[in-house]
């Protein structure tokens, strides 16, 4: 079995992290319904991140449903079961796709590049799609990952010139490429060139949570060869505002 696979097909993998459009930034929507609407023309390595949900479920912030003792609530169903009216695009990350990320532990995010031949152009999830505004992202823009030592989830810039800009504590944070910072907020707000998304992060509790550190341990092995973080060290983000540009 591929490291991190999920063991059970009938069973969804564990989501790390939502990437949705902000849904009071109707660019961003639009957007990322023309990636959906593109995503039969992205080669296998990048379909596999895009997805769907019913807004109405996550709430009119954007905000996931805390996460229950016994089963995450993610506001995602079966694409089959959609009113396509009230559906939105969103990036999913989770363990299954970890490996495919394009970095170790993590996944890098932007438009990639047609000067790199390989089948992802360079890029573990790509943004860009057939839009006028895909043009305007930058061919890496940003990355989330495992910090190799405390396990917290980080987020950093991807590009020289254009920074991605992070929403931490009512200030913005400009990254260029090789800034980092520690993803503070089970909700973050992200601004990608003239596009503004939500980053959400379940909120696991119980043995959810024991389950969701198992698989992350697993994977500082199997995928990067690491020693896991020490327990004590590990806990999700605990804030959860929505801030405002």
């Amino acid at each position: 079995m591929p490291p991190n696979e999920n063991p059970d097909p009938d069973s969804p993998p564990m989501p790390i992290a939502f990437l949705r459009p902000c849904p009071d930034h109707e660019k961003t929507v639009a957007h990322m319904q023309q990636l959906y609407d593109h995503k039969q023309h992205m080669p296998p390595c990048h379909q596999r991140f895009i997805g769907i949900y019913d807004a109405n479920l996550i709430g009119e912030l954007g905000c996931s449903s805390s996460q229950s003792e016994t089963e995450p609530t993610t506001g995602r169903e079966s694409e089959s079961e959609f009113n396509t009216d009230l559906a939105c695009a969103e990036i999913e990350l989770n363990f299954d796709n970890l490996a495919d990320g394009g970095i170790p532990l993590g996944w890098t995010i932007g438009r990639g590049s047609s000067k790199v031949r390989d089948e992802g152009r360079g890029v573990g999830v790509c943004i860009g799609g057939a839009g006028r505004m895909a043009y305007k992202i930058s061919s890496i823009q940003a990355s989330v990952y495992f910090h190799p030592r405390s396990g917290a989830l980080m987020i950093e810039g991807g590009s020289i010139t254009h920074p991605l800009v992070y929403r931490a504590d009512g200030k913005d944070v400009f990254l260029y490429k090789g800034d980092s910072h520690v993803l503070t907020s089970t909700t973050s707000r992200l601004r990608f060139g003239p596009l503004e998304f939500t980053l959400e992060i379940p909120r696991y509790e119980g043995s959810i949570l024991e389950e969701y550190i198992d698989a992350r341990n697993k994977a500082f092995k199997d995928l990067a060869g690491l020693e896991p973080p020490d327990h004590r060290l590990f806990s999700l983000p605990s804030k959860d505002p929505l801030p405002k540009f």
